[in-house]
């Protein structure tokens, strides 16, 4: 009988394990990922991908990607965020952020099979964060927020604009 009741309690624990929800997260600043017909402002425009090497870089990121199952993308507009969610083969949820300087934005990449829930922006952050997205994944068993942010540390001229923008 305790043999029984051990077996049984191993395998309803067993069971549990199973049912929980094991999610791989990672964010990714994905630098200046931008179309090369993106018509940002020129801070924008300095570092983006040319049309030549715009396919290689959607598959380098693309790479990075797939190994997680929820992915906060810096530095991107929406385009290529679909671009990157097509080669990934992922679902994605992209929010325009008011980013008055660099036009760089964030997404969330994320498993096809994860329900995904556009939050938006948080109210109170946009004097601050202008950059960040916010989001609800549902599993089988939970829900999790995600807040995918991208900070920037003010230097230079950059502190000047960013005083202003607070």
């Amino acid at each position: 009988m305790k043999r029984t009741i051990g077996f049984l309690a191993l395998l309803l624990g067993t069971c549990s394990l199973a049912l929980a929800d094991n999610i791989r997260v990672g964010t990714l600043n994905c630098y200046l990922f931008f179309q090369p017909e993106y018509s940002g402002n020129s801070v924008s425009l300095k570092g983006r991908p040319t049309a030549e090497n715009y396919p290689i870089k959607v598959q380098h990121l693309a790479g990075f990607v797939t190994k997680v199952d929820v992915v906060g993308l810096e530095e991107t507009e929406r385009n290529t965020v679909s671009d990157l969610a097509q080669a990934a083969q992922y679902g994605f949820t992209f929010v325009q952020g008011h980013d008055t300087y660099t036009g760089e934005n964030t997404g969330i990449l994320t498993q096809s099979s994860l329900r995904v829930q556009k939050l938006g922006r948080i109210g109170e952050l946009d004097r601050t964060v202008s950059k960040h997205t916010l989001v609800r994944v549902y599993t089988p068993n939970h829900n999790f927020l995600f807040l995918v942010v991208h900070l920037i540390r003010p230097i230079g001229a950059q502190a000047t604009k960013h005083e202003a923008d607070r």
